[in-house]
């Protein structure tokens, strides 16, 4: 029955996840009596849908698995030059995701997720924003989706219309009632206010307890300072 199987193709598939699991999980390695842990970061090469030998879904499973063991990592060192002076701009989380969506068009969870942690975990602006744009377009009918994304564009993207207009999108796809009525509030400081304290205390329960949260918690206080005692 194995031998069938491998005659049947089955190896390739399972020497395929062997190579992206040494890959891109971490790994540890010993030297003398001590035990240290390092973290790889390796990105994705271009255009990897090109050699997936129609393996894509497995292998956007696989960069989404390693992606979420470094939630907040942005880029090594060397990429310093590259980021003109923000604390991140379009790093390994960027890359990461970008390439899941490309493999996995479909695959809803990184694009849910992922744009949200790259906009308050990363301080990845730029990326969050082009990634919540791929996201609404793949997933138009997604209130989840565009109701984080009206959060970045309104708190991270400095945009106020393309917030209003994700925050109406949403409200026509199932979103809380009172996303229509705040849509048209989005223009004064304590409607902005109001959706991004709804949307950050609905993210922060999807992580796990700890420095996550105590980072969404920083974001939360400084909204609140604002508003009128």
């Amino acid at each position: 029955m194995f031998k069938a199987w491998i005659k049947k193709g089955g190896l390739f598939p399972l020497s395929l996840f062997v190579i992206f699991s040494v890959l891109l999980f971490s790994f540890k390695d010993t030297q003398g009596d001590r035990r240290i842990s390092k973290r790889v970061h390796p990105l994705p090469p271009a255009h990897l849908k090109q050699y997936s030998f129609g393996y894509a879904e497995l292998i956007a499973d696989l960069l989404w698995l390693r992606y979420l063991q470094d939630l907040e990592y942005c880029a090594p060192k060397e990429w310093a030059s590259q980021m003109e002076g923000k604390a991140c701009s379009k790093g390994w989380g960027y890359q990461m995701l970008s390439s899941i969506h490309e493999l996995a068009p479909k695959f809803r969870i990184p694009m849910a997720v992922g744009p949200m942690n790259l906009s308050v975990l990363q301080d990845d602006f730029d990326g969050a924003g082009d990634l919540f744009v791929l996201a609404a377009k793949a997933f138009p009918e997604d209130w989840a989706i565009l109701y984080r994304a009206a959060y970045h564009f309104l708190y991270e993207g400095e945009d106020t219309g393309k917030a209003a207009y994700y925050a109406l999108e949403a409200s026509k796809y199932g979103g809380p009632w009172w996303l229509k009525s705040l849509a048209s509030k989005l223009y004064q400081k304590e409607g902005q206010a109001e959706l991004a304290l709804n949307i950050l205390q609905d993210y922060r329960e999807t992580l796990p307890e700890g420095e996550l949260r105590k980072k969404v918690d920083v974001r939360i206080n400084s909204i609140r300072s604002t508003l009128k005692p």
